[in-house]
């Protein structure tokens, strides 16, 4: 047997055991994977509708009153870039587009963030994204 045999093993469970244990676990923060966030919320005043998913995981088709916060935990993917995408409809107006990649996912890491979130504010004049929650950049127009 290899010296690297038993050392590659650990590594491997890890790697495959650990994300699956941190989901299950109630707390933000287990060992080495930390759950991250997306917060989008309805800044307009009328409702709006939005859909978003991932590759594995379809969130359905949500109704947002005015001021009202969807928001989903996960753990990105150590070896594939986790992405996460809406759809936004309001009235006659639609858009549609990654609210988590890893880009995003950097501007909201532990460096930037204190709970690992990102935020997405849904205006009249388009789509908001802060890291921080604080400090808000214009992402996308509805059109």
């Amino acid at each position: 047997m290899s010296r690297f045999f038993l050392p590659s093993m650990a590594l491997m469970m890890i790697c495959f055991i650990g994300p699956t244990l941190c989901r299950q676990q109630d707390e933000e923060e287990k060992g080495f994977w930390m759950r991250s966030a997306v917060h989008v919320v309805n800044n307009l005043p009328d409702p709006i509708r939005v859909r978003c998913q991932s590759k594995d995981d379809d969130l359905g088709l949500q109704t947002l009153q005015p001021r009202q916060d969807l928001t989903w935990r996960f753990v990105p993917n150590v070896f594939i870039d986790t992405l996460f995408y809406c759809h936004f409809y309001w009235g006659s107006k639609d858009k549609f587009f990654d609210v988590y990649n890893h880009d995003m996912g950097n501007h909201c890491s532990i460096l930037h963030s204190k709970d690992k979130s990102c935020y997405w504010s849904v205006r009249s004049d388009g789509f908001y994204f802060s890291g921080t929650n604080e400090t808000y950049t214009k992402k996308y127009d509805w059109y």
